[in-house]
């Protein structure tokens, strides 16, 4: 770049490398003194250079404008995705009207590099420092260097930009004169008198045009009907376009403002009489703008209107522009067939779509934190971190390497299954993104942190077996905690790494819930995890019950899934004592997955109980009896010998085993991936990833999980701990339980929790023990801590419990049957009359109606329900719907960044929220107000896009009435009190009523766990004292029966 500056023989600081060497972005910065005489003849002689220089070094030309909007979707020019896909340069910037607004002229091609240029930046008395301060800032983010200003007149600004423009059509258009129609609209381009109109006309035939001679295919043709021109009301033409690696990105084609009227390329606003400050009267001027659309033909024209009406955001009152929207849609007004009955016969274009008005819901929910707290509950005291995780660089403008991916895509499940089994190596599956932070951090991590390191991931890790990002109990914390849905998070991070497999967790007939589905369910919902991107689907049974199995491979199979068939392990088979689970157990189980026809046999072991002795015996066995199928083992390292058991599983015949990056990784979690790779280095098993990847990988975790320290595991485990091999708690599970004590106020009782874990496992008749099994073991044991109960008073009370839901239909048999039957006579005790399943639960399920679940809640919500939608509310209805409701009240949370969503932002400080590709918010949190209106609200401040906005929250805490609820009394034995802490879901009784003992009257739900308060005795209810909603606390009156 050197050459620059004796090539134009210009005042210039020009960084002394390369251009290649800066990426996509290489600064010019050049100061041009101002000079009344000289100035034009030297912007001209500067021009006519830069000019030259650009066409011998293959640059393009570009001209930009800064205009009145707040900067939407202006802002990817600087600090989007669009630099790493369109080049280009910028010449001509200058500040008007307070805000900003990116253009870019026209593009000459797609492989170019590119030149920045600022002129008149930062003189402007008022504005001018905000407009420093926020180009330093955007400029660090895309490692531009040293800025300096340029000061030019507006006058000399247009004279350089229309000889740039000569020149540039001159140079490289000369082609298209062989065409007379084109060479007019060229002559129409080069006048600036003519209408603007032409220009886009012009400037999009000739951006096909060479497309297509640059890229001759039938995929050039393609990519060219999915391109986009569209109008930016506040920033001309924009073009979405294809850069160099194929990625979509945007082009904004500049135009001039005027003060009087607008005029953009076909646009022009005539203002009426709306104005900020003005008075609506009876007598109010309903024209707030007048638009007028210019173009060649009437779709077209139609086309730019479209985009300039969406483009208006208008509060407070109703507008036509829902109407008008429908108008320039109707394909009979496209036709341009009018006639007077066109509105009376077309009723559809009264049928408005709601407007989501995303910004102001996002005001009510941080409004809504500051004033009342986490919409999470945080299962600690401690914060979330004040800091922004460093994400690893990738290269910009690159597609991530092939993985085994593309050979499951073009070759099928089968011959993915034999890439495997014939891979040189030991392959890994990296659990980061579900059973790491399930089992670490209760299952709390986002999308918007793991979206961020996505793209790291696909370019550095395509050697992987699979990344493990969906299913278990994410699909309902997604839901329920982080108000997300986890089908947007699937479909997020499929974009974002195409080229690895993403694997799920299955639990077969039970879906992604907690207990048995209609088989039209699972069959439904496989076919959709297919759809949005899962290709290996673990399919587990939580007591390894076969038909149960059965199901859920026959449901993969059928949606084009690979189909992981998992054994789940328990007990120890190198401990001879252990009689119940055993090798002969395991390898019976084995031989009937397999004669099902499964691609890959997994062994779960999911409390870290297999021990490298252990791990030898069993992988051996079954590499030796089946050669040619691929075996994958997962683990947890809660005891510390998972490195040492996946390391003797590697050497025993695994194709794979499963590992977590080393900053989520150890304790209830998975094994070191670092560890692993580190300690094959060199040797058969080598697993082919870069260490110092992986370590850049950690480090980005590392920061990242102290954003969910109010989560953390840490709290009460401070390391691995040997005791799992008594109590055998799934390191999926142990968080989750840890959380669920603190919630029901049992945080300094969890060592009592996990003692009685053992104890109920063992009512139970000693369990494979994994979700959902797991959990009516953990739900059994917190119920006995928390009513101080013992494993001998739990058997012989049974009858007069009213033991936790799960439980029950444990024992009515709604989650299958387990290996050596079920415990009598505690069963017996406990179900009394209750019913009994026998066989598959989900056999005896009517199908459920899917078509009439969609319409009653397209009729609830107002909106057009999707599949996935349906499919929610078909593994968790409540959960579902209270999903949909807060969605609907306060927009797309998960756009939030952690810890802004979990505590809110402080006073003053001010976000980014980019809603979508495009859509920036730039909020900031000015004051809550101390005083509350006579209805409990608190005002609160908030500056949005520079604009004063003020919401109204309800305080919770603060309008409540202070009451005490009644105390049920111990000694009289029809007073019934609340078990345990929790929110009443439902009432079965009423006054008068008469009940039997063993009758169930109240169901309280605390956490995921809910429990059916019965009858203790014969009687008529004399007082009910709880409604639905009421949350109470342990030992509140709920009935009186008399």
């Amino acid at each position: 770049m050197g050459d620059f500056n004796a090539y134009t023989g210009l005042e210039a600081e020009i960084p002394d490398v390369l251009i290649q060497d800066l990426g996509d972005f290489v600064p010019i910065c050049c100061r041009i003194p101002r000079s009344n005489k000289d100035e034009k003849r030297k912007i001209n002689v500067w021009g006519r250079k830069l000019l030259a220089f650009c066409g011998e070094h293959g640059l393009m030309i570009a001209n930009g404008r800064f205009g009145k909007d707040k900067g939407r979707g202006e802002f990817t020019c600087l600090s989007g995705p669009t630099p790493s896909v369109v080049d280009y340069v910028l010449i001509n910037a200058q500040f008007v009207n307070e805000s900003i607004n990116m253009g870019v002229l026209d593009l000459v091609g797609s492989d170019h590099r590119a030149i920045m240029l600022e002129v008149k930046i930062g003189q402007f008395a008022k504005h001018g420092s905000r407009l420093k301060n926020f180009y330093n800032a955007e400029y660090r983010k895309i490692g531009l260097g040293k800025r300096i200003r340029n000061d030019l007149t507006d006058k000399d600004i247009e004279a350089f930009r229309r000889e740039l423009l000569d020149s540039h059509v001159k140079n490289n258009l000369k082609a298209l004169e062989d065409n007379e129609k084109d060479a007019h609209s060229i002559q129409q381009l080069l006048h600036p008198g003519q209408s603007p109109v032409h220009r886009h006309d012009i400037t999009a035939r000739v951006f096909r045009q060479k497309f297509r001679e640059k890229y001759k295919s039938q995929m050039a043709e393609n990519i060219l009907h999915r391109i986009r021109i569209e109008r930016s009301l506040v920033g001309d033409l924009v073009l979405a376009t294809i850069g160099r690696n194929g990625k979509f990105g945007l082009c904004i084609f500049g135009s001039s403002y005027n003060l009087g009227h607008k005029e953009l390329l076909g646009i022009r606003l005539d203002g009426a009489s709306a104005f900020v400050g003005a008075m609506i009267s009876p007598y109010y001027d309903s024209l707030l703008v007048k638009v007028i659309a210019h173009s060649s033909d009437l779709k077209s024209s139609a086309a730019k209107m479209n985009r300039a009406l969406r483009e208006f955001r208008v509060r407070g009152v109703k507008t036509n522009i829902p109407f008008l929207l429908n108008v320039l849609e109707n394909d009979v007004f496209l036709s341009g067939t009018l006639y007077t009955d066109f509105i009376d016969e077309h009723a559809d274009l009264f049928t408005f779509k709601p407007t989501q008005n995303r910004a102001q819901k996002l005001l009510f929910y941080i409004g809504d934190v500051l004033v009342n707290g986490p919409s999470t509950p945080l299962a600690t005291s401690l914060k979330p971190a004040e800091i922004e995780p460093t994400v690893p660089a990738t290269p910009p403008g690159v597609l991530p390497p092939n993985g085994l991916r593309q050979i499951l895509t073009n070759n099928g499940p089968d011959a993915f299954a034999k890439a495997v089994r014939n891979h040189k190596g030991l392959l890994l599956m990296d659990t980061t993104f579900r059973d790491a932070h399930q089992s670490l951090l209760a299952t709390r991590v986002r999308s918007y942190d793991l979206l961020k390191i996505s793209p790291f991931v696909a370019h550095n890790f395509s050697n992987m077996y699979s990344i493990e990002n969906w299913g278990g109990a994410t699909f309902d914390v997604a839901m329920r905690f982080l108000h997300e849905c986890p089908w947007e998070r699937l479909e997020d991070m499929r974009k974002a790494i195409p080229n690895i497999p993403f694997q799920m967790l299955l639990r077969g007939a039970n879906g992604v819930g907690y207990t048995s589905y209609p088989d039209n369910v699972v069959y439904k919902f496989c076919e959709l995890a297919a759809g949005c991107g899962i290709d290996i689907f673990r399919v587990f049974d939580s007591l390894n019950y076969l038909p149960n199995l059965m199901l859920g491979i026959d449901a993969v199979g059928k949606a084009g899934g690979v189909v992981e068939a998992a054994i789940s392990y328990s007990g120890d088979i190198s401990d001879p004592t252990r009689t119940k689970y055993t090798l002969d157990y395991y390898m019976k189980l084995a031989n009937e997955l397999v004669r099902s026809g499964i691609h890959v046999l997994s062994i779960k072991d999911m409390a870290g109980l297999l021990k490298p002795s252990s791990s030898k015996v069993l992988i051996s066995a079954l590499r030796d009896k089946y050669p040619d199928l691929p075996i994958h083992v997962h683990t947890h390292d809660t005891a510390g010998l998972g490195v040492a058991s996946m390391l003797a599983c590697a050497e025993a015949g695994a194709d794979v085993v499963d590992v977590a990056v080393d900053s989520m990784s150890g304790m209830t979690s998975q094994p070191s991936m670092g560890a692993i790779v580190a300690s094959l280095q060199g040797s058969e098993h080598d697993t082919g990833i870069d260490l110092r990847k992986v370590n850049e990988y950690s480090a980005y975790w590392e920061q990242t999980r102290t954003l969910y320290a109010p989560f953390e595991c840490c709290v009460t485990m401070k390391s691995g701990n040997s005791d799992i091999y008594h109590n055998e708690i799934p390191g999926g599970q142990y968080t989750n339980l840890q959380f669920q004590a603190f919630s029901l106020g049992l945080g300094d009782q969890f060592e009592s929790i996990k003692k009685a874990y053992r104890e109920a496992n063992l009512l139970l008749g000693d369990l494979i023990k994994v979700t959902p099994s797991s959990k009516v073991v953990g739900d059994l044991a917190q119920f006995m801590v928390q009513n101080k109960l013992s494993a001998t008073d739990v058997k012989e009370r049974a009858q007069d419990l009213s033991l936790p839901k799960s439980v029950i239909e444990f024992l009515q048999g709604y989650l299958g049957e387990p290996e050596g039957g079920f415990p009598e006579p505690f069963r017996s005790k406990v179900l009394k009359d209750l019913p009994r399943v026998k066989g598959r639960p989900g056999k005896s399920l009517p199908p459920m109606d899917l078509d009439k679940v969609r319409k009653d809640l397209s009729a609830k919500y107002g909106f057009n329900v999707s599949d996935k939608d349906v499919m929610s509310y078909a593994m968790y209805p409540s959960v579902c719907e209270n999903y949909l409701e807060f969605r609907k009240q306060f927009g797309p949370v998960d756009k939030l960044n952690t810890r802004v969503f979990l505590t809110g932002p402080k006073a003053g400080e001010e976000i980014e929220v980019t809603i979508e590709k495009g859509k920036t918010l730039h909020i900031k949190a000015l004051a809550t107000s101390e005083d509350m209106t006579r209805s409990g609200e608190r005002e609160v401040f908030f500056a949005l896009n520079g604009q004063l906005r003020s919401v109204f929250i309800k305080d919770e805490n603060a309008s409540k009435e202070m009451t005490i609820h009644p105390k049920a009394k111990k000694d009289l034995a029809g007073s019934v009190g609340a078990p345990m802490p929790g929110t009443v879901i439902g009432v079965k009784v009423k006054v008068g009523d008469k009940v039997k003992k063993g009758q169930p009257l109240v169901v309280l739900s605390a956490m995921k766990m809910e429990t059916v308060v019965q009858s203790p005795i014969d009687g008529v209810v004399k007082d009910v004292a709880v409604e639905n909603n009421m949350k109470l606390a342990g030992d509140d009156l709920l009935i009186t029966i008399e």
